[in-house]
């Protein structure tokens, strides 16, 4: 049991380094078209990119969690935290878009990401200490 941890544990942070860079470079070249385009609209909602960049660099800081849970048969708890983030995630959505427009689909994208990146490392910690991963 301590093999299979040892060989996930390191890979969340390495999923780190990567989706930091990309992001980054996503960031410079919209940045740039953006600018080189001039709209508005483009530069006004240039913000929503990072925002929506790092709700997706949580989720994917997590899957290495999730494969940890996936590769320990624990797919009961996969899906009972997949439905659940699933379900929140698209009422608090529903409830932001309609109270904030864009900026209430933001923020429930990342409420969504960190929700779930937050809910599979406690529940890998929590299987790990029980011996299950």
């Amino acid at each position: 049991l301590q093999g299979r941890f040892a060989l996930v544990a390191p890979v969340p942070r390495k999923v780190l380094v990567p989706c930091a860079f990309l992001s980054m470079g996503v960031v410079v070249g919209v940045t740039g078209i953006a600018l080189v385009l001039s709209r508005d609209t483009y530069l006004y909602n240039l913000w929503i990119l990072p925002a929506l960049l790092l709700a997706q660099s949580l989720i994917m800081w997590s899957q290495p969690l999730y494969l940890g849970l996936f590769g320990a048969h624990r797919d009961r708890i996969i899906m009972i935290q997949s439905l659940s983030v699933l379900a929140a995630t698209l009422a608090l959505c529903v409830l932001c878009v309609a109270q904030l427009g864009i900026t209430g689909a933001v923020v429930s994208q990342l409420a969504g990401g960190a929700g779930l990146a937050l809910l599979r490392w406690v529940v890998f910690v929590r299987y790990r200490r029980a011996g299950w991963v």
